[in-house]
């Protein structure tokens, strides 16, 4: 079931990061960045297609949000891949640029135009 594996995907990788300590993961390079643009383009017209999987998505997103813009402002969560997942979110649909941005500002940054 892809959501149950995006939902555990998401907790495991929070999870390990709350327990690594002060270290910053690498940021992805432009191209793993624009391959997981396009994957959230296709999750996309999934999700459109699907509610139920829809929901479960964004509540995951959501779950895992703040946790995530914590990390970043701490500096325990590199801004690369705090962009890199905020770009997944919002390309797929799963928050909105409204929300993105708001957790933009939680994590310390500053605003970004919406990633489409």
């Amino acid at each position: 079931d892809l959501t149950k594996g995006w939902r555990e995907g998401v907790s495991e990788f929070v999870q390990d990061l709350s327990q690594s300590g002060p270290s910053t993961p690498k940021d992805p390079s432009p191209e793993e960045f624009e391959e997981l643009r396009r994957n959230a383009v296709i999750l996309r017209y999934n999700l459109e297609s699907n509610p139920r999987q829809f929901e479960r998505h964004r509540n995951s997103a959501l779950q895992a949000a703040p946790s995530i813009a914590e990390m970043t402002k701490a500096g325990t969560y590199g801004v690369g891949n705090f962009n890199l997942w905020m770009m997944l979110q919002t390309v797929s649909g799963v928050i909105t640029a409204d929300e993105a941005a708001s957790y933009r500002a939680a994590a310390g940054l500053p605003p970004e135009p919406p990633v489409t």
